[in-house]
């Protein structure tokens, strides 16, 4: 039986990174993709998942052809998890994020403090944060040691 996980990013090459570490480490695997907002909150009302990996910094909607790109929202990733908490929704998540500070409520919040603050103000089962940083291997360690959770 595979393992059903979400991946929401909005940036094809961190994807793709999180993809093959994913698939590797978690074969067989289910994987669905979301690039915003809203396809996040579409893949979630279709289904649960073992886990969801979530970018906080992404787009309410898909580009739309000759429109170009939706401007990124940096709580992009607070709107599915909050969809989620109303949802009363348990799916894991893991939330990789490039940025040192979370937007929690209107406040920017260091990750260190994000994890408990997200845990405290939002009934869902966030496991971890992952800070996602280009060309380090730390943050793959990271995710790999949330990954061994799943199996």
């Amino acid at each position: 039986m595979s393992v059903k996980v979400l991946i929401v990013e909005d940036d094809a090459f961190k994807a793709e990174s999180i993809r093959l570490i994913v698939e590797h480490d978690l074969a067989p695997v289910f994987l669905v993709e979301a690039t915003s907002v809203h396809s996040a909150i579409n893949a979630i009302h279709e289904g649960e998942f073992d886990l969801i990996l979530l970018d906080m910094s992404l787009p309410s909607h898909e580009a739309a052809p000759g429109v170009g790109t939706a401007a990124s929202m940096p709580s992009g990733g607070m709107s599915v998890l909050m969809e989620l908490d109303y949802l009363g929704r348990t799916d894991p998540i893991v939330i990789l994020t490039q940025y040192r500070e979370i937007e929690i409520d209107s406040e920017l919040v260091q990750l260190s403090r994000s994890a408990d603050q997200i845990k405290s103000s939002y009934g869902v089962s966030l496991k971890g944060v992952v800070l996602y940083k280009h060309g380090d291997r730390l943050w793959k360690n990271k995710l790999r040691e949330y990954l061994r959770d799943v199996k």
